[in-house]
C-alpha cells in the first residue's frame, strides 16, 4: 500500500544518506525549494526540473512512526543552486543580477523573491516559449552539490589563489617547467637522518627527504604505489610541522583517506592536536 511504499522510500533515502557522507564526509540529503522546468533534449523525459533553493536536512523514522523527523544540518545554511545558475548563464546568457548579490536578510534567504526574479528574467528574455518556468514546489532527495562549494570559493577568491606561484603556474599554462620561488636553483636536498627530524614512526631516506622539503616550505608532489608509506611520510610529515608550530589542512576525495591518517595520528598521541 501507498503508506508502506512511503515509509519504505522514506528510510531507503536515510540509510542512503548516511552510507554517502560515511564516504565522503559531506551530507549530500538536501530539502529543495522551487524548481526551473526546462527542456533538454539529452533527458529521457526531454525536460529537466533543477532545484533553484536547497538546504542540507537530517533525517529519521522514530520505532513505530511513519512519518519521518525533519531537521535542518546545523553545519550548513541555505543556499542557491550556483550549478543552474551557471548553466542558464552559459546557455541563454542570463545574467541573474539578483541571485549575484547578497539577497539576504536578518531572516536569511527570501527565497519567495527569488522565484519572483528568476520569472521575470524567464519572461524577460521570452524563454517560456522554449518551456522554461517556474514551480513554487518542495521536495527532498539526494544532491551531490558538493563540488560547488569548491566552485563557489574559486569564483569569489581567484585572485587571492592566483597569488599562490602553483596555483599561477597551473591557471596560466602549466606546460611550462615549474620554478618554486623557494629553492629557484632546484637543488637536491641530501639524504636525512631521522635524528634531524621529530618523526614518531619510522622514515627512510627518500620519506624523510620529502618531509625536509615540506618544512622549508618548498612545492612538490609524492607519488607512490599502495604500501609504500605515503600515509606514514604525511603522519611524520604533520608531526614535524606541528612541532614547528605551524598550521596544516590536510584534504583527500576520500573519509576513508582522512580516517587512516587520523588514526595514525592518534597511535603516535598527537590526536589531542
Amino acid at each position: 500500500n501507498e503508506e508502506a511504499t512511503f515509509v519504505s522510500r522514506v528510510r531507503g533515502l536515510i540509510s542512503k544518506a548516511k552510507l554517502d557522507e560515511q564516504d565522503s564526509g559531506v551530507n549530500n540529503l538536501y530539502i529543495t525549494f522551487g524548481s526551473l522546468i526546462w527542456n533538454d533534449p539529452k533527458s529521457a523525459t526531454g525536460e529537466v526540473r533543477s532545484p533553484i533553493f536547497m538546504a542540507p536536512i537530517r533525517m529519521t523514522v522514530k520505532r513505530g512512526q511513519v512519518m519521518p523527523v525533519i531537521m535542518m544540518d546545523d553545519s550548513a545554511t541555505t543556499n542557491i543552486n550556483y550549478c543552474l545558475i551557471e548553466a542558464l548563464r552559459a546557455r541563454t546568457g542570463m545574467k541573474l543580477q539578483w541571485f549575484s548579490d547578497d539577497m539576504s536578510d536578518d531572516l536569511g534567504l527570501d527565497i519567495e523573491r527569488g522565484l519572483q526574479e528568476m520569472r521575470s528574467a524567464i519572461l524577460d528574455q521570452r524563454l517560456t516559449e522554449q518551456g522554461f518556468r517556474v514551480e513554487t514546489d518542495i521536495s527532498i532527495g539526494m544532491l551531490r552539490f558538493n563540488k560547488v562549494r569548491l566552485w563557489k570559493d574559486l569564483d569569489d577568491h581567484w585572485a587571492q589563489f592566483m597569488s599562490n606561484p602553483v596555483v599561477s603556474h597551473l591557471v596560466e599554462g602549466g606546460r611550462q617547467q615549474f620554478v618554486d620561488p623557494k629553492n629557484p636553483e632546484g637543488i637536491e636536498l641530501d639524504l636525512v637522518l631521522d635524528s634531524e627530524l621529530l618523526n614518531p614512526t619510522a622514515a627512510d631516506g627518500a620519506q624523510s627527504i620529502a618531509i625536509k622539503r615540506a618544512l622549508s616550505e618548498q612545492s612538490f608532489v609524492l607519488e607512490g604505489p599502495p604500501g609504500t608509506g605515503k600515509s606514514q611520510t604525511i603522519t611524520n610529515l604533520l608531526a614535524n610541522a606541528l612541532a614547528k608550530g605551524k598550521k596544516v589542512l590536510f584534504v583527500a576525495e576520500k573519509q576513508a583517506a582522512l580516517s587512516v591518517v587520523k588514526e595514525r595520528l592518534a597511535s603516535v598521541g598527537l590526536d589531542p592536536f
